[in-house]
């Protein structure tokens, strides 16, 4: 009877060491996991910004964009000053703030963990207010997509002038004053050297009247 009541009691024993054996190992195997997942010299997501009053602009023009990431993804948001006054980013749930910019041309950035929806804006006072907010979308997949190149139309064999990229009016009508000097180049003084303007091609057309520029009927 003894001998039977000494091995229940070894056996039980054996039986704690391997559970406990086996909880440190999960435990372990666990936070080498996490280690690996939470790799911060990696950037899943990266957008860059420029920073103005009239809000954040992304390289295609695009007013405050949603940013997306997958969940658990490794972020940055790097903003671009484009003018001569104070502006950060912030992210409203994970407190996350930029150094803050002074002068055209600074840049700055915020690197957060994707985890959930959240809201990028400028601290500054007056500047959310003013338009510089956008929202921060957890998605799920892969939400990266081509973008699909327009069509040009075409006239008699020619294609129709629509970007103005012959670097004139031709296949439009000018009427009025509005027009007198309508194209410009990327480069025109009339802009600053090296400022992004959110535009493709080498060519836009600015009016300075009231008159109207309507298409030119065939």
């Amino acid at each position: 009877m003894k001998k039977l009541k000494f091995s229940a009691v070894y056996l039980e024993i054996i039986l704690i060491l391997f559970f406990v054996s086996s909880c440190n190992q999960h435990k372990e195997g666990k936070e080498m996991a996490e280690h690996v997942e939470r790799d911060s010299t990696t950037i899943n997501r990266e957008y860059t910004l420029e920073a103005s009053m009239l809000g954040y602009f992304a390289p295609d023009g695009t007013r405050n964009p949603t940013l997306k990431a997958n969940k658990g993804d490794r972020v940055r948001i790097t903003i671009i000053n484009m003018e001569n006054m104070t502006h950060d980013v912030s992210m409203e749930k994970l407190g996350v703030k930029s150094n803050t910019l002074n002068e055209v041309g600074e840049s700055t950035s915020i690197t957060f963990w994707a985890e959930s929806d959240d809201t990028y804006f400028c601290t500054i006072p007056g500047h959310r207010a003013a338009g510089m907010v956008g929202d921060f979308k957890i998605v799920e997949g892969n939400f990266s997509s081509s973008v699909i190149a327009g069509i040009v139309p075409f006239k008699n064999g020619k294609p129709i002038n629509v970007g103005f990229e012959r670097g004139n009016l031709s296949d439009w009508q000018a009427q009025g004053d509005a027009f007198k000097n309508p194209l410009f180049t990327r480069n025109d003084s009339i802009h600053k050297l090296n400022t992004k303007i959110g535009f493709d091609g080498d060519y836009f057309l600015s009016s300075g009247g009231i008159g109207i520029l309507k298409k030119r009927e065939y």
